[in-house]
């Protein structure tokens, strides 16, 4: 949302428009003229398919959004899994790298498990 968007919804609302020291201009918002300002911020954000939902939205833009963080979760963890082996003098007994710890196969399984449903 941008600051002239913003400016318009004030103006909508119709609240008494003063004089500022500042930059010329004051709003006075009434609780009513705030109610009225909130509701055309909700409709906007609704109406470009922001807002605030659940873990199983069913709204287009949220069930596209999880599906491509899904597929980018997953294709992050393969590419871990599949990062060429450690030399031999270099790794520890889980497969991971002696020096760092970094072990693809436990990392790649936190990615996952990040995805999973608690």
């Amino acid at each position: 949302m941008t600051k002239d968007e913003v400016i318009r919804m004030a103006r909508e609302v119709k609240g008494a428009a003063r004089q500022s020291a500042t930059d010329g201009s004051l709003w006075l918002l009434s609780e009513s003229h705030l109610e009225a300002f909130a509701a055309l911020v909700r409709d906007y954000l609704l109406s470009t398919e922001i807002h605030s939902c659940h873990a199983d939205c069913q709204r287009f833009a949220c069930v596209q959004t999880r599906r491509a963080v899904e597929a980018e979760r997953e294709a992050i963890a393969q590419m871990v899994e599949d990062a060429p082996p450690l030399a031999e003098f270099v790794k520890n007994d889980k497969g991971g790298c002696m020096v760092c710890g970094f072990t693809p196969k436990l990392a790649a399984a936190a990615i996952r498990a990040r995805g999973e449903k608690k």
